[in-house]
């Protein structure tokens, strides 16, 4: 609107109302608030950005995603797979349905479904959520994405029995932690200050936690210990991780 900038947030179905809200701010007329809000502009280029389903998600819709994520962690975090395994399952639906079954979102689900019919020994299940979930996160997902999938993979190759195979997922993990940890150079003390690199650091040292399980399993002392001493000193030097998580390791 000439020099002024005007900025909404909201739900992509909030859209008309935020458009109004922002023509009124930014000194338009009724009719030229009706012009600028029936043009469509911005719902075609939010389309184009997100596809057709988006649009129509409700507040409701996120709502619920969250509430089903968050009760299915507490109840994986009791061992109740189970129960974790059908919030989860809910919210692979809901997420689906908004942003479609090829979003980040539903591999990263995908994944954590996968894990909890893992744990309840479904073994053919979980391969099958795995191998849907893989080409998600490979194609659309993140390094970091990557680096978690890798290490669900172990701990479902953990629970099979094939600590061999646990190992070297959980190697991989570790060394693409490494790798997202690595980039920009930045000095350990710069790396614990800031919150992200600090989450980071923490999900390397639980990959070479499982690390150090897995070779200890396998009967590889050495790998084992090394692994372990690494995941100590990480967090040790490290702020914000769960205190419990030094007397795992």
């Amino acid at each position: 609107f000439g020099p002024l900038l005007v900025r909404g947030e909201g739900l992509p179905s909030a859209l008309p109302a935020l458009e109004q809200a922002m023509a009124r701010m930014g000194g338009l007329t009724a009719a030229q608030t009706t012009a600028f809000t029936d043009s469509g502009a911005a719902h075609d280029r939010l389309v184009k950005l997100g596809g057709e389903r988006w649009i129509t998600a409700t507040a409701a819709n996120f709502d619920d995603y969250d509430t089903l994520t968050e009760t299915a962690r507490t109840e994986a975090s009791r061992k109740n797979y189970g129960g974790a395994e059908g919030h989860y399952r809910s919210a692979v639906a809901i997420l689906s349905n908004v942003f479609g079954p090829q979003s980040p979102g539903v591999g990263l689900l995908l994944m954590e479904l996968a894990l909890q019919v893992s744990n309840q020994e479904r073994f053919d299940e979980a391969a099958a959520l795995f191998r849907r979930a893989d080409p998600i996160i490979q194609t659309n997902g993140s390094a970091a994405d990557r680096a978690r999938l890798l290490l669900y993979q172990a701990f479902d190759a953990a629970n099979r029995g094939h600590f061999d195979e646990a190992l070297e997922y959980a190697n991989n993990s570790a060394s693409t932690w490494r790798g997202i940890l690595s980039q920009g150079g930045f000095s350990a003390d710069e790396l614990n200050a800031d919150p992200t690199r600090s989450t980071q650091r923490g999900e390397l040292a639980f990959a070479l936690d499982l690390t150090a399980e897995m070779a200890l399993r396998t009967g590889n002392l050495s790998a084992a210990d090394a692994a372990a001493s690494e995941a100590a000193d990480i967090v040790t030097d490290t702020q914000g991780l769960p205190p419990w998580w030094r007397a795992e390791v």
